[in-house]
């Protein structure tokens, strides 16, 4: 899952390990149990739930196009992560170009 960037920006550090990526190295209680909701439920297809499983769930979305696959707006959690330019960005980012500010 391509969260993890993501989840670096969404959730404050605290207490808990997290791997050794060096995005995210500590979670609180509560912020792994979000993680871990986020991923085991990342391809259900759900749309609706707090702001970090939201910004996971849209951060695995918008790098579909790694895998060739382009984004479907309706599938996308936020108002934010719909728009076009959003998707465009997260295409060129996938595919390892820059993206447009």
């Amino acid at each position: 899952m391509a969260t993890i960037p993501v989840m670096a920006r969404v959730l404050p550090t605290s207490r808990y390990g997290c791997g050794g990526d060096g995005l995210v190295s500590e979670l609180s209680r509560a912020q792994f149990e979000h993680l871990c909701e986020a991923m085991k439920l990342h391809s259900d297809g759900h749309t609706t739930g707090g702001p970090a499983i939201l910004a996971c769930w849209d951060a695995d979305r918008l790098d579909l196009r790694r895998a060739g696959i382009r984004p479907d707006p309706r599938r996308l959690c936020t108002s934010t992560a719909r728009q076009a330019r959003a998707i465009d960005n997260a295409a060129r980012m996938a595919l390892g170009r820059r993206h447009r500010p």
